[in-house]
C-alpha cells in the first residue's frame, strides 16, 4: 500500500511540466523568475507546479535577500527507487542506463559536429567627455559601476583585474560565480584586450578590446568584439543590443554623472 507522502510523489512527477522543472533544476539552482522565462505559461501557473514540488519534497527552497532559489532534492527519488528494486536488479538497470548515457552522448557528439556554427564582429566608437586616465579607471577598476547585466543575484560581484593573466568574473555565493574572460594583453591606459566564453554557455569563444585615444578633452574609446563557435545568429543580435546599453547609455552615465547602472 502506497503512503500519503509515496502518493504526493507519484503525482507530482506525473505532470510533464513539474518533469521539466526538475529537468531545469539538475543542473544548480535557479531563482523562480529564471525557471518562469523558460515556460510560456504565467508566473503564477509556474509558481503553482513549483508549489507541488515542493510539497512533495522534490524542491527545497532558499531565500537570498529579496530572491528565492530553488534546489532539486533527490532524495525522495533514490527512496522510491530503492523501495521498488533489489540490489541485483538495480545493478542491472544501472548497466543499461549506463549504456544508454553513453549511446546518447556519442549521437550528441555527432549532431553537435555537423551543426553550424556563426561568427560575428562588433564594432562601436563613442567619445567620452572625460580624460583618459578617468576613462581607464571605469572600464576596470570601476566596471561594476556601469556593468548592469548579472548572471547570478543581483547582489553578486564583477571584477576586471586590470592585469594581463586578469580575470573579468562575476561572483556571488560561496565560492560560485562565472568566468567572463581573461587578459591577454594590457597597455595601461591605451588598450586591454580580453578572451573567454563570455557568458555564451557554449562552445563558442570571445575576444574583446577597448582602446583609449586622447580627443581634446575627451576620449574616443574603440570597442572590438569578435566572436567564434556561437550556437546560433541571435546571439550576435543579443551581443549587439547589450554592447549598445552598456557603452552607449551605461559607461557614460557613469563617466559623465557618476550614476550606478541597475542589475539586469
Amino acid at each position: 500500500m502506497l503512503s500519503a507522502e509515496d502518493n504526493g510523489l507519484w503525482k507530482a512527477l506525473g505532470d510533464p511540466t513539474r518533469r521539466a522543472l526538475l529537468d531545469h533544476l539538475r543542473a544548480g539552482p535557479r531563482t523562480t523568475g529564471a525557471l518562469c522565462a523558460e515556460f510560456d505559461m504565467s508566473r503564477f501557473g509556474v509558481m503553482k507546479h513549483l508549489k507541488q514540488l515542493e510539497d512533495a519534497g522534490l524542491v527545497l527552497v532558499r531565500r537570498q535577500g529579496r530572491q528565492r532559489f530553488n534546489h532539486l532534492n533527490a532524495v525522495p527519488i533514490e527512496r522510491i527507487a530503492q523501495r521498488w528494486m533489489g540490489r541485483l536488479t538495480r545493478d542491472s538497470a544501472q548497466r543499461l542506463l549506463a549504456l544508454e548515457a553513453h549511446l546518447d552522448q556519442s549521437r550528441e557528439q555527432d549532431t553537435m559536429s555537423n551543426q553550424p556554427t556563426f561568427s560575428f564582429h562588433i564594432e562601436q566608437s563613442i567619445t567620452l567627455n572625460a580624460p583618459p586616465q578617468r576613462v581607464w579607471r571605469a572600464i576596470t577598476h570601476e566596471i561594476e559601476s556601469w556593468w548592469g547585466f548579472h548572471i547570478g543575484p543581483n547582489d553578486s560581484k564583477i571584477t576586471l583585474e586590470p592585469r594581463v593573466g586578469g580575470h573579468f568574473i562575476e561572483r556571488w555565493g560561496d565560492g560560485e560565480g562565472e568566468l567572463y574572460a581573461t587578459v591577454t594583453f594590457m597597455r595601461t591606459g591605451k588598450k586591454i584586450t580580453l578572451e573567454g566564453g563570455m557568458g555564451l554557455g557554449g562552445p563558442g569563444v570571445s575576444k574583446f578590446s577597448y582602446a583609449l585615444e586622447a580627443k581634446g578633452e575627451g576620449t574616443e574609446l574603440q570597442f572590438n568584439h569578435y566572436c567564434h563557435g556561437a550556437a546560433n545568429a541571435d546571439v550576435e543580435a543579443s551581443f549587439r543590443e547589450g554592447w549598445a546599453a552598456l557603452l552607449g547609455e551605461s559607461l557614460p552615465a557613469w563617466v559623465h554623472e557618476g550614476k550606478v547602472a541597475e542589475p539586469a
